[in-house]
């Protein structure tokens, strides 16, 4: 058979079947390879992404700087930050798209996306991102940013994700529905929400959805301005406990509460969350200057013990720059 004379549509399908290594030393044969290959990229096999690193801010000077670090299977480590005008700022955004468009998103090991200020980055992502996207990680920080819109269809198109970070989130202001979940669930194991004064992005329906929909979870951190979630909660983690008896696993969760500057009695919060239950105050102590007390329940299959671990800590509400804080800095 003389594969050259097959008919374009006929070589775009075997193409597709080809693993992207022989795909490229394919496109080296012939025009007629080449072109047919770059026309059909986006249906290609493409190499792994294993990780992506993407990070927008603007300076005081005005100018924004975009930093972008990848590790992609065939390929050396790329690490880049440039300082750009305008001009330069769409040339990047150009090689964020050319590398999205050449690689495999269907499953990323771990993926990073740090915003701050206004921004076309979403609107990057979003048009080479597909529903059914999964991570090992993935960690994402907004700050000061009215990019909600984007931030939600790109989450709408993920599958499943194991560790997910929400460290810091600000979207300027912009309104987020009260009752919006992220329709995540089935794999996540820990999952960490920050909110900023400006934006109430956490309530109860969506933590309640990702308790119950997601088994696995044994790790979640919530921190926001506003109070009387907890014990709505650790009610859901209770609930959730008292489901997972096969194979009596998992027993333990923990949870971390921060809020505005109270002191907390962790006796009296104790009393306030279990009350009417059977758990017991286990112990009472602090990590990493950190308190922190457990609560316990004998399982009814097995006589092991399931523990609750509660961190109360709290922040200050009234820091002139808590919409740019760094992460680490808001203590």
């Amino acid at each position: 058979m003389n594969v050259p004379t097959l008919p374009p549509e006929i070589l775009k399908h075997i193409f597709t079947y080809v693993d992207w290594v022989t795909l490229k030393n394919i496109r080296l044969t012939c025009k007629q390879f080449y072109y047919i290959v770059k026309k059909n990229i986006r249906d290609m096999q493409k190499p792994t992404l294993f990780y992506l690193s993407i990070e927008s801010a603007v300076r005081e000077n005005g100018s924004r700087e975009i930093k972008l670090n990848y590790e992609c299977e065939g390929y050396a480590p790329y690490s880049d930050q440039l300082t750009n005008d305008c001009l330069e700022e769409w040339k990047k955004l150009k090689d964020l798209e050319k590398l999205l468009s050449k690689t495999n998103l269907r499953y990323i090991n771990e993926m990073e996306i740090k915003i701050h200020g206004n921004t076309k980055i979403f609107n990057v992502i979003n048009r080479y991102f597909k529903p059914g996207t999964s991570f090992t990680c993935l960690c994402i920080y907004i700050y000061n940013s009215p990019v909600f819109k984007g931030f939600a269809e790109f989450m709408s198109k993920i599958k499943y994700v194991r560790e997910f970070w929400l460290p810091h989130l600000c979207f300027q202001n912009q309104s987020i529905p009260q009752n919006y979940v992220l329709p995540i669930d089935k794999y996540i194991t820990r999952l960490t929400f920050k909110e900023c004064p400006c934006t109430p992005f956490i309530n109860a329906k969506m933590i309640k959805y990702f308790i119950e929909n997601n088994p696995e979870l044994y790790y979640l951190n919530l921190s926001t301005y506003r109070r009387h979630y907890e014990r709505d909660v650790i009610k859901t983690i209770m609930n959730q406990l008292k489901k997972n008896t096969i194979g009596c696993s998992p027993h333990d969760f923990y949870i971390s509460f921060r809020t505005i500057g109270i002191s907390y009695n962790l006796e009296n919060e104790f009393h306030n969350h279990f009350f009417g239950t059977d758990y017991r105050l286990k112990e009472i102590d602090e990590e990493f200057d950190i308190p922190y007390y457990k609560a316990s329940l004998p399982c009814g299959s097995c006589n092991e013990e399931k523990v609750i671990t509660v961190r109360m800590s709290h922040y200050n509400i009234n820091h002139p720059h808590f919409c740019e804080l760094p992460e680490d800095d808001d203590a």
